[in-house]
């Protein structure tokens, strides 16, 4: 067994992984260069933490483990883990050890705990994965909304505000940012440097990313993006000294009705089901339960 990080493959090994990820997972949501802008970013340490393992010169299994997590909360993530479901009985032995590996790695790191998504394309690997000392812990849901197009005014009279992201509030940005999903599961901190990446990827759409502001003081960010015919709420939080004030609530609506001004056919999020108070406020708002995007476990 060979194990190579992602920076040492040559170009045609980079083209193999590719289309090895591509056959074992349809819905992977990348193209070639997208897939290469993505493991040779900061994420995986410019491509020293993306791993390829091959046997007799064929690979079996890819994996990355982020560790830039680990001085906020001593978590490790190991995702885009992938392998041939028909491979897994001749290489068992050989994806538990790589999985020992990869733990030991995190440790290394200064991790005490490592966390483990595998996307629902993958969920064949969960009895290797709890096989190799791990349990399952939430899931991330895909919610679709199924409420009303016209939605009820909420009782605050609509005094939160979205102000997209410029190159002025970046750095306020980033920090609302940290703060506000502070200690929320799969929650990545940010830099400087990634929101002013977000103002460039939402060029000519600023609108769908900014700061929420209350009273004229900035309290929660939000993402939101349109996908052909479908608005997504990506990321909305509020930071916790502004909670429980049903806040939540008029922001959320806020989401949808912009959402829906943009004339999409339907609205969806991604919920981690351990995070019970937004699953419910979903839920309550007409979201219901579309499918599993991905399952987490932890060592």
């Amino acid at each position: 067994m060979n194990l190579i990080t992602f920076k040492n493959l040559t170009l045609q090994e980079k083209k193999n992984l590719y289309n090895f990820i591509y056959r074992v997972d349809r819905n992977f949501d990348k193209n070639y260069e997208e897939m290469i802008q993505f493991f040779e970013s900061e994420v995986f340490e410019y491509g020293n933490q993306l791993f390829v393992s091959h046997i007799n010169g064929n690979i079996i299994c890819c994996f990355g483990i982020i560790t830039k997590e680990i001085e906020v909360c001593k978590m490790a993530y190991i995702t885009e883990f992938y392998v041939k479901n028909y491979d897994l009985t001749l290489y068992k032995n050989n994806i538990k050890n790589i999985l020992k590996d990869a733990v030991e790695f995190s440790i290394s790191k200064g991790a005490n705990k490592t966390s483990l998504g595998i996307r629902n394309e993958m969920l064949y690997l969960s009895e290797i994965i709890i096989d190799s000392g791990f349990k399952e812990v939430y899931d991330a849901l895909i919610m679709n909304y199924e409420g009303q197009r016209i939605l009820r005014q909420s009782n605050l009279n609509g005094k939160l505000k979205f102000k997209p992201l410029n190159l002025g509030n970046i750095s306020n940005f980033t920090k609302l940012h940290n703060k506000a999903f502070n200690g929320e599961c799969n929650a990545a901190t940010i830099t400087d440097e990634d929101s002013m990446v977000y103002l460039q990827n939402y060029k000519g759409n600023e609108e769908l990313i900014g700061i929420i502001e209350e009273k004229n003081i900035e309290i929660g960010v939000y993402m939101l993006s349109k996908v052909d015919d479908i608005g997504w709420i990506d990321n909305i939080a509020i930071i916790n000294e502004y909670r429980g004030r049903g806040l939540g609530k008029e922001l959320l609506n806020k989401c949808i009705e912009f959402l829906q001004i943009k004339k999409v056919n339907e609205i969806k999020l991604l919920v981690i089901t351990s995070n019970y108070k937004a699953y419910g406020l979903y839920k309550s708002f007409g979201f219901k339960d579309e499918k599993i995007f991905s399952k987490w476990f932890e060592n």
